[in-house]
């Protein structure tokens, strides 16, 4: 018998060496991890900084806030934002306000969007004590200089304004705690707008149902058209059970879409301490929601459907216990999102961790909990947590690298482990080989590399392919299920195989799928965007605004008769009045072009093709004496391709054909 074994490991042996393809190719890298990347400290942390109590993440950028730095006065605060320049995270600047004065708490919140961070002080003075404000940072090269400082126009003392800040583009929210909303200290939000170097307040949000103390903007989040506002102290499920609201812009500006609340909601859950969201999945965090254990924590997953967010998820640690608050910390990016465990004893008390949640067709499923490889007691990993492209990062500030409760923040990427990594280590070494051993001993089977037994069934072998199989892709039960893709299973990884109708894929990353919509209606001459106007006298040609922009929209445009406006005090009925509007779609796509008068009665339009200029016009007599100025209203819909280019859009006055 022992002979036999010895020749069966032999044997099994030689066969693992094959399969697994030592030394590794490309093809043998199937299973999927998120390993520790590299560990990122500020270079002058001094005792009690707190680096990394909140972080976020960008396309390849990392923003790190230091609230309690001291470099200007005793918390005074400030920021680290690094780059991932191919190889390795490398600071470009450290940031700290023009007016820098101590205990603002700079670096209270952060959010960083490609050449635009935005930074919270809470505790700022601008407008009384503790009033708050928040500061717009901008990068020229790989310099960052402070471009802005953002007030609320009716701040007041004590509002915290800056208590959690999200930029999106153009656009910056920042909450007040204790701002006035429905009712005095409800709480609030205030929507910014970037014109050029300036930034402008928009918009200021608050409840349609805030009561005093609902803390209402403690948390923000911000994706596309919508925002979620987290208030973690709201009482529909009892006292402090928290809510959470969804924004949504359209153009007439932002109003409130609906109220997030638990569907097993209690007293003193906390739900809203964090939010984040991603295309039409939102999640909110709880930390004393009740998970695997009472008040472990807990975080729940919202999809949008249309115009309504239903709850699809409630996850929770798998070894969680009580007062590890889970879900003090959420982040949500395509399929996957990460939450922090900042008390989790994982490696001693308070040690900390994160869990990553991945989505299939079946729901959202742990795929595997972060531990930093050298973490101590006292570090709260996982305090703060973002996910950015294909990496993530996991703030510790009690880590004592460089001085006690000095803080780290981690960072860990995505990964493809080798088939033969049977361990757990993404690795294949002498562990995985005794695994094989034992196994093969044991008579169990025994796959050749790329397959799979998902059946169990030991008659017909290992019969599912993983590295091309879309419902076993990398492993089995491991469903490829890409948004408005149709998907494919490539090397065991999900890929886009082509896109749906009308949707494209812009970012690059298969996770997220087509995440563009081009065809989705843009809204209606009646929600149209008023872009201004121009003067339509023939006897000159005037250009008048232009838009640059993907997918469908409405526009507004006036065309008004020159002499009626400033400057132009006579009537001269001698000049007719001429509209006309130009579009030039991109290569390889179709756009066509309509024109209305008034909405809804089309006069004119354009579908000339692929890549080509569409063109509307209109003209209409002048009668002296009465203002012949008309509304116009513009439509670019979409007809045909698949780019990322952008159509142009130009609109003018008074040109004859």
């Amino acid at each position: 018998m022992l002979k036999n074994n010895h020749i069966k490991m032999c044997i099994g042996i030689v066969l693992f060496l094959i399969a697994n393809c030592f030394p590794f190719k490309d093809t043998c890298w199937a299973n999927e991890a998120w390993l520790e990347m590299e560990k990122l400290t500020a270079f002058d942390g001094a005792e009690n900084d707190w680096f990394g109590c909140p972080v976020a993440s960008g396309w390849d950028d990392v923003i790190v806030g230091v609230y309690k730095d001291d470099d200007a006065g005793d918390n005074s605060g400030s920021a680290y934002i690094f780059n991932w320049n191919g190889a390795t995270w490398s600071l470009q600047n450290k940031v700290t306000a023009s007016d820098a004065a101590a205990g603002d708490y700079f670096g209270f919140s952060v959010s960083i969007d490609l050449d635009y961070a935005i930074i919270g002080a809470p505790y700022e003075d601008a407008k009384g004590d503790a009033s708050g404000s928040a500061y717009i940072f901008k990068r020229t090269g790989s310099s960052w200089s402070q471009q802005a400082k953002l007030t609320a126009a009716d701040g007041a003392a004590l509002d915290w304004f800056g208590y959690s800040v999200a930029i999106c583009g153009e656009y910056a929210v920042v909450g007040a705690l204790f701002g006035d909303g429905n009712e005095n200290g409800s709480g609030a939000a205030y929507i910014f707008k970037r014109n050029g170097t300036s930034w402008s307040q928009q918009a200021k949000l608050s409840a349609s149902d805030g009561e005093d103390g609902d803390q209402f903007g403690c948390s923000v989040a911000w994706d596309g058209d919508y925002i979620v506002i987290g208030a973690r102290y709201d009482n529909d499920n009892g006292n402090h059970s928290g809510s959470a609201y969804v924004f949504k812009q359209d153009a007439t500006g932002w109003a409130e879409q609906q109220k997030l609340l638990a569907s097993d909601g209690a007293a003193n859950d906390e739900f809203g301490f964090s939010v984040s969201i991603s295309a039409k999945y939102a999640i909110v965090g709880t930390t004393k929601g009740d998970g695997n254990e009472v008040d472990s924590g807990a975080a729940y997953i919202f999809e949008r459907d249309c115009t309504n967010w239903m709850q699809r998820s409630k996850v929770t640690a798998s070894d969680g216990v009580a007062n590890d608050w889970f879900g003090r910390a959420v982040s949500i990016s395509g399929i996957y999102t990460v939450v922090g465990a900042w008390s989790n004893d994982a490696n001693g008390a308070d040690s900390g961790s994160a869990y990553i949640f991945e989505r299939d067709r079946k729901g959202w499923f742990e795929r595997s909990k972060l531990v930093a490889s050298d973490s101590a007691a006292g570090d709260y990993l996982g305090y703060a947590v973002s996910i950015g492209n294909n990496f993530l990062v996991c703030g510790a500030m009690g880590d004592d690298d460089v001085a006690s409760a000095a803080g780290a923040v981690y960072v860990f990427e995505k990964t493809l482990c080798p088939v033969a990594d049977l361990s757990g280590n993404c690795y294949a070494d002498f562990y995985d080989l005794a695994i094989f051993a034992d196994d093969w001993l044991q008579d169990g089977i025994t796959c050749q590399s790329g397959y799979a037994d998902c059946d169990n069934v030991n008659a017909n072998g290992c019969e599912t392919n993983v590295y091309s199989d879309v419902d076993n892709c990398g492993a089995c039960g491991n469903i490829c299920s890409l948004p408005n893709a149709q998907e494919a299973c490539v090397g065991g990884n999900c890929v886009i195989s082509s896109c749906d109708f009308g949707f494209v894929d812009c970012d690059g990353w298969s996770t997220n799928g087509c995440e563009v919509n081009l065809n989705d209606g843009g809204g209606t001459c009646a929600t149209a965007e008023d872009i201004g106007g121009v003067c339509g006298d023939e006897n000159i040609c005037r250009t008048g605004p232009s838009r640059s922009g993907r997918g469908e929209k409405w526009y507004k445009l006036d065309v008004w008769e020159c002499e009626t406006g400033p400057g132009f005090p006579s009537v001269d009925p001698s000049y007719d009045l001429y509209v006309d509007v130009q579009l030039q779609s991109p290569t390889g796509m179709n756009y066509d072009l309509y024109l209305y008068e008034p909405c809804g009665n089309l006069i004119d339009s354009s579908t000339n093709g692929v890549g080509q200029l569409d063109q509307v016009s209109y003209n209409w007599s002048d009668i002296s004496y009465l203002d012949m100025s008309k509304v116009f209203y513009i439509e670019v819909r979409y007809a045909s391709g698949s780019s990322c280019e952008n159509w142009d859009l130009d609109t003018y006055g008074g040109c004859t054909p």
